[in-house]
């Protein structure tokens, strides 16, 4: 059981960097006004592990598109 748990630990870490690691470059996409590709990153990130902040930046993402239906991510936060 003890190895279990260890186990989930491991997993779960890599889950949140695997998450990180896409916000960031969802970030990066953002700020070069790459909104689509952003979008994409943030959704990856969202998949490994989801947050309030990356919801937030999907949602402006989305806004910058005129996407304004898939903006009510926002909605969604903790």
């Amino acid at each position: 059981n003890v190895r279990i748990i260890e186990m989930a630990k491991i997993e779960s870490t890599a889950t949140t960097a695997e998450a990180e690691r896409y916000r960031f470059e969802g970030n990066e996409h953002f700020r070069s006004f790459r909104y689509h590709n952003a979008i994409k990153s943030y959704t990856r990130s969202l998949e490994c592990h989801e947050t309030s902040p990356v919801l937030a930046n999907r949602a402006q993402a989305y806004l910058n598109i005129k996407q304004y239906v898939l903006y009510f991510d926002l909605f969604k936060l903790k």
